[in-house]
């Protein structure tokens, strides 16, 4: 299902796609294209497809375009926690975060499709793998990834680029450790991290494994 969110005539419309990976997990998708004129911050689209019930998040959606909320005041709704009904951290609310870092600049996304035309093209970028090496074991894609789990990064920062202009595509399962890392990295002074959106969940080619 897409719907848009927000309407009128002064209302910009964010390039980003929030999605349900299987399972229920969140995930976002084409980075978003900001320019000086979304100010406004209003509309983005939603792609929800999951195995199981998804009628919450359309319900929250709906909330969302019959109120004309932006992203901001959507990141902002307080829904209501009662488990196993409805979430503690609604997944359209998390897309909604992300969404604002993204409209901020706090986070700098790529597709699949981007890194994989950059691995066929040998660009030099640096690819970083933040999952554990069991995950590592079971499922990797082979696009000359280097492992170097979450919790590992801080003490192993001596192995990526010296070079801090060095594009650096940082992913993991589904690119939550993976965002948390790239904010690591723009801390140690890294100036040019991007996040695969989806990770590896998202990732569409062929996996070495």
């Amino acid at each position: 299902m897409n719907v848009v969110l927000g309407a009128g005539e002064r209302s910009t419309r964010i390039a980003n796609t929030a999605f349900l990976l299987p399972g229920g997990i969140v995930g976002i998708g084409d980075a978003s294209e900001c320019g000086a004129q979304q100010r406004h911050r209003q509309g983005c689209d939603t792609d929800q497809s999951a195995p199981g019930d998804v009628s919450k998040r359309v319900a929250t959606v709906a909330m969302a375009i019959r109120g004309q909320l932006t992203i901001g005041d959507l990141a902002n709704a307080d829904l209501p926690y009662a488990p196993p009904y409805s979430l503690a951290l609604d997944h359209v609310i998390v897309c909604a975060h992300v969404m604002e870092n993204k409209l901020r600049g706090l986070m700098l996304g790529v597709s699949a499709a981007e890194v994989k035309a950059r691995v066929d093209t040998g660009a030099p970028c640096f690819i970083l793998d933040t999952r554990t090496p069991w995950e590592f074991e079971e499922q990797r894609l082979g696009i000359g990834e280097t492992l170097i789990p979450q919790g590992a990064l801080r003490g192993r920062l001596h192995e990526l680029p010296q070079d801090k202009d060095r594009e650096v595509i940082v992913y993991c399962a589904i690119s939550l450790r993976g965002y948390e890392c790239a904010a690591i990295l723009q801390g140690h002074g890294w100036r040019n991290v991007k996040v695969m959106e989806g990770g590896v969940a998202a990732w569409p080619y062929p996996r070495e494994r």
